[in-house]
């Protein structure tokens, strides 16, 4: 399940585009204090390095940015959902769907079931319509919950 892990006060709306240096460093920020590691800077790096070495953007715009860190407590989701699309480093294309993971490296089974749960909420057209029609933070968590809901 999901839901330990989604929190309106951790999702972002971009409603404008953002550059990526941007969004990396408002997320390393949510994902560092969430996650227990006192680092910001090497959250940001161990998810920017990541995703420009081998890029997790999906033809359909989503992208999966994730991270395992040893200092890391707790896993943390941000999602950020972005319109007007953002272009990762390493991405042939936009990304207008952004699942950020920060997970423990004592725990890499739990990280994998993560991102299998978060790339099964956002298969359906239907679903990822509705994540970029999202007016709130609350809204797009919402329909985070119904679409993991639907996959037990």
């Amino acid at each position: 399940m999901l839901a330990p892990l989604l929190h309106p006060e951790r999702c972002l709306l971009l409603a404008a585009e953002e550059d990526v240096e941007e969004v990396f460093d408002r997320v390393a920020e949510i994902a560092s204090d969430v996650s227990g590691v006192a680092n910001v800077p090497q959250v940001r790096a161990a998810l920017y390095d990541q995703e420009a070495r081998r890029s997790t953007v999906t033809p359909e715009g989503v992208a999966f940015p994730h991270a395992l860190l040893f200092a890391a407590k707790r896993a943390v989701v941000v999602p950020v959902i972005a319109p007007r699309g953002v272009r990762l480093p390493g991405a042939a294309a936009a990304a207008t769907l952004l699942f950020f993971l920060v997970g423990s490296s004592a725990d890499p089974w739990a990280h994998i079931r993560t991102l299998a749960r978060l790339s099964r909420c956002v298969t359906r057209t239907e679903a990822r319509a509705r994540l970029l029609e999202a007016k709130t933070p609350e809204a797009a968590i919402e329909t985070l919950l119904e679409e993991d809901a639907r996959h037990g």
